[in-house]
């Protein structure tokens, strides 16, 4: 279990690092991008904190959690697939 969560804080570095670069890439900021990987850490370190306070082990779902967390706080929002449509159907 202790390989385990070395490999999901390892993991978890490197989607940190790779979610700051591809933030910067799009925002071309590097001040929002910093930002909101800290938001991200944040994200992590209170799922990570409720799930100890609980009294829950970190096992392998928890790791797996931890780790999706990364690649749901980054991904964009889109608009649902009938609001283009719809809004052309009533014009």
């Amino acid at each position: 279990l202790s390989t385990l969560l070395i490999n999901a804080l390892v993991t978890c570095g490197i989607a940190v690092g790779a979610s700051f670069v591809i933030l910067v890439l799009v925002t071309l900021n590097v001040w929002v991008s910093l930002l909101a990987t800290v938001c991200i850490c944040m994200v992590i370190m209170g799922v990570v904190a409720v799930t100890m306070l609980l009294g829950a082990s970190l096992g392998f779902y928890e790791c797996l959690v931890m780790i999706l967390s990364i690649g749901l706080a980054v991904r964009p929002p889109q608009a649902p697939p009938c609001a283009a449509p719809c809004a052309r159907r009533s014009l």
